[in-house]
This record gives structure tokens, sequence and C-alpha cells, in this order.
């Protein structure tokens, strides 16, 4: 099997819904793809579905649940099963976690 290739996205910052106090999830994500990016103007509207698609995945998850290990596990599971419906032609075999902070 070939190395993957890795897409570095910039920090996502996301109010998190169903609790009652303010809370917010600040989390940095590498995406392992199968094959490298395609290069040019198909990688920014790429970057732009795959931003969108974890935005509104993020926005649905509970703080409670993200402090939990099991929660964390559950989310990137989440991400990928979005990506990889939403954009097949990436690939994508891995979300990586560079920084995970919940806020509340």
């Amino acid at each position: 099997a070939t190395a993957e290739s890795t897409l570095a996205l910039e920090t996502f910052v996301v109010n998190l819904a169903g609790s009652s106090q303010r809370a917010y999830l600040r989390v940095g994500i590498t995406l392992g793809l199968a094959h490298p990016l395609p290069r040019g103007q198909a990688e920014s509207v790429l970057t732009a579905v795959v931003r969108d698609t974890i935005l509104s995945v993020l926005a649905t998850a509970q703080p409670d649940e993200l402090l939990k290990l099991e929660g964390k596990l559950q989310l990137k599971n989440e991400l990928l099963k979005a990506l990889q419906e939403r954009v097949p032609q990436l690939a994508i075999e891995n979300v990586y976690f560079t920084e995970f902070l919940v806020q509340m």
C-alpha cells in the first residue's frame, strides 16, 4: 500500500449545541487521503466543501460527549463518514485531530 497523502486544514472554532452555558470547540483537523489532492482550482473548491461538511458535523456535537474519549472517537467517525459521502473524489481514509479544546 502506498503511504497516504495528508491535507491540513485551518483550525475550526464552533459554538456547540445543546448546552445551557456557552460552549465552543476549537479543533485542528488533518485529513489522510488515499492519493494526493489535485492542485489548482479544484483544490480550493474541494477544500470549501470539506470545510462546510466538517462545520455542519461539528455544529451538532454535544460538549459533554466531546470531553470523553468515546465522544471524540464518535465525532471522528461521523466526520469521516460525512466527508466520504460528500467528497468521495478525495478518497479520505482518516481524520486526525491535531488540536482539540472544548471550552465551557
